[in-house]
């Protein structure tokens, strides 16, 4: 292996930004992080989601956080009064 080869080497680092193992970091590379980035934006977008529909009203709301310390409970009872318009 000549000193060329090894320059030409990419450092483990840069191995870790090279998604298609072509030995270089390309174009191709940096869009298939982009597509990596946005799958892993929409996992977190679609996990909050089924969260706030597992938690579709203050009532539900409310016995969930049962054992919430108090301060919660008083926010979520200002939220309350808020919504009915008190």
């Amino acid at each position: 292996m000549s000193w060329q080869d090894i320059l030409k080497e990419l450092s483990s680092k840069q191995k870790k930004l090279d998604r298609n193992n072509n030995g270089e970091i390309d174009g191709e590379d940096f869009a298939m992080l982009r597509e990596e980035k946005v799958n892993k934006e929409m996992k977190t977008f679609e996990k909050d989601k089924d969260e706030a529909a597992n938690a579709a009203s203050l009532s539900d709301l409310k016995t969930q956080l049962k054992d919430a310390p108090k301060y919660i409970k008083t926010a979520l009872n200002e939220i309350e009064r808020y919504l009915k318009g008190e």
